[in-house]
């Protein structure tokens, strides 16, 4: 049922957008683009992970006037609209930071672009629904350990050495 529903959503043209064009284009703009003028300065890797995503943040701004505009251009809507455009802000921002490491890791846009695809698709987690699950204490044993699992492993599988042989690295960290 899940993936039937993902399948007939990136069938339509906006699905397509938003889950294939979308993340390519972003990843190649905001990654590739931004973060290879920032090695060319001899930028530290460790500045360029954390400052070329507040970009890729930054872009997603845009939101607060469509979303003030939907609801009802009224001081409760521009308050909704901010709240929601810093929340972005944030996420993408985390979001980027990762993006970003593995960029910077392999020298490769592939891996960015498809985890952009893989959150895309997969939304923001809906922890506010936990507690209705059968069994909350596990649903969120399984998120802390996934998170530690991914904060762990991803150094050492996206060890520069692994992607010795990729020719498009563009910074050794």
């Amino acid at each position: 049922m899940v993936w039937n529903l993902f399948w007939h959503r990136l069938s339509t043209p906006m699905g397509k957008r938003n889950y294939v064009v979308s993340p390519i284009a972003e990843e190649f703009v905001f990654r590739a683009c931004i973060i290879f003028p920032f090695n060319l300065a001899r930028i530290h890797p460790t500045a360029i992970i954390l400052l070329s995503p507040l970009v890729f943040g930054i872009a997603h701004l845009h939101n607060i006037y469509n979303l003030y505009q939907r609801n009802g251009r009224t001081v409760d809507a521009l308050k909704r609209a901010i709240l929601s455009a810093v929340f972005q802000l944030v996420y993408t921002t985390v979001f980027g930071w990762i993006a970003s490491f593995f960029y910077v890791r392999t020298g490769n846009i592939f891996g960015p672009a498809l985890i952009h695809m893989f959150c895309n698709g997969m939304g923001f987690p809906d922890i506010g629904s936990v507690h209705l699950t059968r069994s909350p204490r596990t649903v969120w044993t399984c998120n802390v350990v996934g998170l530690v699992l991914f904060l762990a492993l991803m150094g050492p599988l996206t060890s520069p050495a692994l992607f010795r042989d990729v020719p498009s690295r563009s910074v050794t960290y």
